[in-house]
């Protein structure tokens, strides 16, 4: 086997092996990240000790792809599977030219992990279609309805994710009464 041909498989090895281990291809431009909260909250009766999130937007095959990934410490060690019976939705909050956005992450989610500070299973990058890409306001939204979501138009979200100057600001959890925790 040829020095080039080996390279070729070598590279497109390395590639597949990106693609398994993060669930998605790497092309350009990935934007990726963790916030931390130390201070104990709740999301619906689920208290909260502390949640670390890591998100990683990218573009894969022309198209957006999101993960986000999570671990958390219940306050009762005792009820560390609380989380797992409330409602609730994560967004990314971003920051595009003065203005907020907010990228829903249904679907990216996997299992609900256990609330003993292990990352949950399962996460797997979305691709959200462009036009339920941003959405321009979580006012009013409450987890598991999709009542007064506007979001951004197909042409504008293109031109927020291209922008390059897309900065992600916190991570916002909200619960089915449409209480918002940020995490930054």
């Amino acid at each position: 086997m040829g020095s080039k041909h080996f390279a070729k498989l070598l590279f497109i090895a390395s590639n597949l092996f990106s693609l398994f281990s993060y669930g998605q291809w790497s092309v350009s431009g990935t934007l990726e990240g963790q916030f931390d909260d130390y201070n104990r909250f709740s999301i619906g009766s689920c208290l909260v000790s502390d949640m670390t999130v890591k998100y990683k937007l990218n573009t894969m095959a022309s198209e957006p792809s999101v993960l986000l990934n999570f671990k958390w410490q219940a306050y009762d060690p005792d009820n560390d599977n609380c989380l797992s019976k409330e409602a609730f939705e994560m967004f990314i909050e971003v920051q595009v030219d003065g203005k907020y956005v907010y990228i829903p992450t249904i679907g990216v989610l996997g299992a609900t992990p256990k609330g003993n500070n292990t990352w949950g299973y399962n996460p797997f990058a979305s691709s959200p279609t462009w036009d339920k890409l941003f959405l321009l306001s979580v006012n009013g939204i409450k987890a598991g309805s999709t009542e007064g979501r506007v979001y951004v138009e197909r042409d504008i979200a293109k031109n927020y994710w291209s922008s390059g100057i897309m900065e992600v600001t916190s991570i916002l959890i909200i619960d089915r009464s449409g209480k918002k925790k940020s995490i930054q």
